[in-house]
């Protein structure tokens, strides 16, 4: 059997700094999830 949920990130396989990462890309609330969706897909303006 495969382990339990299999969503997201497990705190056994990554660092708590990778963990805060995800967690802030995926948070509308943080700047680093505004941040991670302007890395140049926004062909408007320039």
């Amino acid at each position: 059997m495969s382990k339990q949920g299999g969503h997201g990130v497990s705190g056994n396989t990554h660092t708590q700094s990778q963990l805060n990462s995800y967690a802030n890309q995926h948070n509308p609330n943080n700047n680093e999830y505004w941040h991670s969706r302007d890395n140049g897909n926004n062909k408007s303006g320039k």
